[in-house]
């Protein structure tokens, strides 16, 4: 599609770590910079926070970055509104990412459309329901989106919308060219946070057998929090740090994933991991629990394997993981195969920008 002028957009995020959210909005950008005449669409960027997060990655080159950033505090959110207002003069779409973005924007008080992103598929109600009615409010009058039907089916009602009228759109991933292997190893990538089961993970592993731990090590988790001490003393009661250690985080997640046997996913709930995307993508086999979100995108037995989430059933798995298993091998390349058949940047950059169009299109009419 082209426009006279395109749709001018400001994607608004707390930070860019290395979640699944914060580099799938870069490579939604990246793809945005170098096909906005196709798209109708141009992309920009802010943040609004700083500590206790950092901005390991950076927007694409050209993207312009407007960096907001005040305390991860109410007053800091209230500030981070303030700034923001007087930049959206000059857009037609804000697009908040993530439940304390849609925050943020709203307490801007926007003249423009906003779209609201949701990114998972369970959202604490607070005490009494007191979150879940300034969710309500907060997300009153937004153009909501999932990045999955899981999180929608789960979440839409509860926030005061017809899931029916809600639109889904899936990560997409540009394609890892290589290089593959030599393989060791296994990564797993997710933040520390009481959802991603680290505890259930690290009980697993000691329970393996020494010969087990050695056959699989490294076992490095990646991931914020993953290097702190707390977190790495944790692990070392496990076994050394030539075995099991943590790396915090980095940005190379493709390339490592590229070189390990295998990436685990213990987690409790998720909108639509985008791990399990990047392991498809640099075809490595996958592990991960038998969860919300996860079960929508992983066929357990076809491109990846599922296991319930208890340290016995990972034990389990582990010790019976062998990466030259054909079975395995045939699960990563069929996780490629669905990657590059349902899970496109192209595809998602295109479905972002046709609900920026349609939003701005609606604001002229009113």
């Amino acid at each position: 599609m082209t426009t006279a002028r395109p749709i001018k957009v400001l994607r608004l995020l707390s930070h860019l770590g290395t979640g699944g959210t914060e580099k799938q909005c870069v490579e939604v950008l990246a793809h945005a910079r170098r096909h906005a005449r196709e798209l109708g669409v141009t992309i920009d960027f802010a943040t609004y926070c700083t500590s206790p997060f950092e901005h390991v990655l950076a927007p694409p080159e050209g993207v312009p970055w407007h960096r907001l950033d005040r305390p991860w505090t109410v007053r800091g959110a209230l500030a981070a509104a303030r700034a923001l207002r007087p930049l959206l003069a000059g857009y037609d779409v804000l697009h908040a990412l993530l439940w304390p973005s849609v925050y943020v924007a709203r307490l801007a008080r926007p003249a423009i459309p906003v779209v609201a992103s949701v990114h998972n598929t369970v959202q604490p109600a607070g005490p009494l329901g007191l979150k879940r009615r300034l969710d309500r409010w907060m997300f009153r009058g937004t153009r909501l989106v999932f990045n999955s039907a899981a999180g929608r089916d789960a979440l839409a009602g509860a926030l005061g919308f017809d899931p029916a009228t809600v639109d889904v759109v899936v990560n997409g991933k540009p394609l890892f060219g290589g290089p593959f292997g030599p393989r060791r190893g296994v990564l797993c990538v997710a933040r520390c946070n009481p959802q991603k089961r680290h505890d259930l993970l690290i009980e697993a592993l000691g329970r393996l057998s020494p010969a087990t731990l050695d056959r699989l090590a490294p076992v490095a988790f990646i991931g914020q929090g993953t290097d702190a001490p707390a977190f790495r003393a944790r692990l070392a009661r496990v076994a050394p740090p030539s075995k099991v250690v943590g790396l915090g985080e980095v940005q190379d997640v493709q390339a490592r994933m590229a070189r390990a046997d295998l990436v685990v996913l213990p987690t409790d709930h998720e909108g639509l991991p985008n791990v399990i995307l990047e392991a498809w993508n640099t075809r490595t086999p996958v592990l991960a629990s038998r969860a919300p979100g996860v079960t929508e995108l992983v066929r357990s037995g076809q491109d990846g394997l599922l296991v319930e989430n208890t340290p016995q059933a990972w034990a389990a798995a582990l010790e019976a993981f062998d990466p030259h298993d054909p079975a395995v091998v045939a699960r990563a390349a069929a996780g490629r195969a669905r990657l590059e058949g349902e899970f496109s940047i192209a595809a998602a950059a295109e479905a972002w920008a046709r609900i920026y169009r349609e939003e701005a299109l609606r604001a002229t009419k009113l």
